[in-house]
C-alpha cells in the first residue's frame, strides 16, 4: 500500500512525564501536536511507523536500519529509571529492503533493540496511545543533506508496493541556539534559522530545493539535528503530491522544537 502519511516531530525528553514531571505543562503545545499527529495515524489506519533519528549509530556513508526483533524503549540516560517499553518491530519490511540488491550500496543494519532517545521519545509517545503499531527505526547518514534526500527516495518505490499502510517521521529539533540558556548558547542566527524552515514548510511549495538553498553557515550556527532527517522524509514522500504545514512550533525552552505534517498523500 501506499505511504499515507509524514511527519516531523521533536524528541525533547521531557515529553516523557516521569522526566518532565510539573514542566512538562511547558510543551503543552507540542503535547497537542502529537495529538493532531495520533489522530492522523488512527484515522489513516496505519500499520508501520518508520521513525528516522539523527541520533544513534552512525554510518560515514548509509543510512543505518535497526532490524532488532523488538525495540526496548528506556530513559536512564536522563536519571528516568520508571519508565519501560518494548515495541515490536516491522522485521519483514526491513528484510525486503535488505533482499533489494540495488540498495546495499545505500543502507547499513544494525541489531541494537535499545532506541536511541530521538527515536525513543517519538516511539515511546506513540505507542503509548496506539498499541497495535510496528515500527522501523532508521539513523541518517554523515552525508550531506541531498544524500539523505536520495536514500529517502530510493526506498519509495519499494514501500509504495508493501501490504501494510506506512507512516514516516522525521525525529529532530531546530535551533539549539535562541537564547542564552540553550544549550549551544545563544546566536541571533537560530532564531533565524528555525524562521526559514518554518516558513519553507508552510509555504508548501519546492520545500526540498528551498531548504537546499539554506545557506550553510546558517545551518552550521544554528545547531540543529532534524535536517537530515526531514530530508529523508521528503525523499520518501517525493513521488507523491501531500499538503505541508507547521502543526506548532515553541522556544521557550531555549530550544527550537517544530512539529510539522505531510498530508493528503497521493501518488503521482
Amino acid at each position: 500500500m501506499p505511504i499515507k502519511y509524514g511527519a516531523l516531530l521533536p524528541h525533547c525528553p521531557l515529553l516523557i512525564p516521569a522526566i518532565g514531571k510539573e514542566n512538562i505543562k511547558l510543551l503543552e503545545t507540542t503535547i497537542e501536536a502529537y495529538k493532531q499527529v495520533i489522530l492522523k495515524l488512527k484515522e489513516k489506519d496505519i500499520s508501520t511507523v518508520i521513525v528516522i533519528s539523527p541520533h544513534g549509530n552512525k554510518d560515514e556513508k548509509k543510512i543505518i536500519i535497526n532490524e532488532s526483533l523488538k525495540y526496548d524503549i528506556r530513559f536512564s540516560e536522563f536519571g528516568d529509571l520508571s519508565t519501560k517499553l518494548s515495541i515490536a518491530s516491522d522485521l519483514k519490511l526491513s528484510q525486503k529492503i535488505k533482499d533489494n540488491q540495488s540498495l546495499e550500496k545505500l543502507f547499513s543494519f544494525s541489531d541494537n533493540n535499545n532506541l536511541d532517545y530521538g527515536s525513543g521519545v517519538i516511539s515511546y509517545l506513540l505507542a503509548s496511545d496506539l498499541n497495535h503499531l510496528n515500527f522501523l527505526n532508521f539513523n541518517t547518514s554523515l552525508k550531506n543533506l541531498e544524500n539523505n534526500f536520495e536514500v529517502g527516495k530510493s526506498i519509495s518505490h519499494l514501500i509504495k508496493k508493501y501490504e501494510k499502510n506506512i507512516a514516516i517521521i522525521a525525529s529532530g529539533d531546530m535551533s539549539h541556539c535562541l537564547n542564552k540558556n540553550s544549550p549551544g548558547g545563544y546566536s541571533a542566527k537560530g532564531a533565524k534559522f528555525d524562521s526559514q524552515v518554518k516558513e519553507i514548510i508552510n509555504k508548501d511549495e519546492d520545500i526540498k530545493e528551498n531548504i537546499l538553498a539554506i545557506n550553510e553557515n546558517l545551518i552550521k550556527k544554528a545547531n540543529e539535528c532534524g535536517l537530515k532527517t526531514l530530508m529523508f522524509v521528503l525523499g520518501v514522500i517525493d513521488e507523491y503530491s501531500y499538503q505541508a504545514k507547521v502543526l506548532n512550533y515553541q522556544d521557550n525552552l531555549g530550544i527550537g522544537y517544530l512539529s510539522a505534517s505531510f498530508e493528503n498523500l497521493q501518488e503521482k
